[in-house]
């Protein structure tokens, strides 16, 4: 089984044995019986995402196509992004200055420049990288192309909301209308189209706490990619042979197609 799968910055934090790429090929394979070849493309959902979506699908020919949905894409506030649309062309200096820094490790795993960038979330503010109707576009795109042959599956995986970013009361009430209403669409579309959905009703930041966080504070820890690979395993072993009798998946809402 081929397995394209539309990734994040998640998994190029552990690599190699025990990774979470590691242990989903593994597990697959034992599970499911047969070997599990998983193409893995870290992606950004911007405009052009599709576009690279559809040639990746041309060049892989995959027998599904999992895309995660990342919450951090529309509920993070970015102080950067803002300086960036507030004050045009100076803003951007500054806030390439911040997305620099933000990506070298020396200075993201500094516990004093996570405290630093908080407290500017919290005076100065900041915008979301994308809009849940952005997302809502990207998804729906790439659903279509995933699925114009009849005989691949897709997934949407998310979002699960491990962290809360929000650093106000108010930008937490916000940011869950938000989540729900996306995922409410995603669920729509995914009747609609017949390819799979999986996400919570609740932020699992809310019903289980905080997951556990590599050193940058950001990502996930290596236990927690190995539950979260677990996780997904056992979806997929659903999608390809159907649920057992007894089963009752606390989020899942496998459409299956016609």
């Amino acid at each position: 089984m081929k397995i394209l799968r539309l990734t994040t910055s998640n998994e190029l934090i552990h690599q190699g044995p025990g990774s979470r790429l590691d242990w989903l090929t593994r597990l697959g394979s034992e599970q499911l019986g047969e070997p599990v070849e998983i193409v893995s493309k870290t992606v950004w959902p911007d405009a052009r995402l599709p576009k690279a979506v559809e040639r990746w699908v041309a060049d892989e020919q995959p027998d599904l196509v999992w895309m995660m949905l990342q919450s951090f894409w529309f509920e993070y506030r970015s102080v950067p992004k803002k300086l960036s649309r507030k004050f045009g062309r100076a803003g951007k200096v500054a806030s390439d200055i911040g997305f620099k820094a933000a990506d070298r490790p020396r200075i993201a795993n500094n516990s004093v420049f996570r405290t630093g960038r908080r407290l500017l979330q919290r005076t100065v503010g900041g915008d979301a990288h994308f809009s849940t109707a952005d997302l809502y576009a990207t998804v729906e795109s790439i659903a279509r192309i995933s699925l114009r042959d009849e005989g691949r599956q897709f997934v949407v995986w998310g979002p699960f909301s491990y962290s809360n970013f929000s650093v106000t009361k108010k930008e937490e009430r916000d940011t869950d209308r938000a989540r729900t209403a996306l995922i409410g669409r995603v669920r729509a579309l995914s009747r609609d189209l017949h390819f799979y959905h999986e996400a919570p009703d609740r932020p699992r930041w809310a019903t289980d706490g905080e997951v556990g966080k590599h050193s940058d504070g950001f990502h996930h820890g290596a236990d927690e990619q190995r539950q979260m690979a677990e996780r997904e395993i056992a979806t997929l072993v659903r999608i390809v042979r159907g649920p057992a009798p007894d089963s009752t998946p606390e989020i899942s809402r496998p459409v299956p197609r016609p």
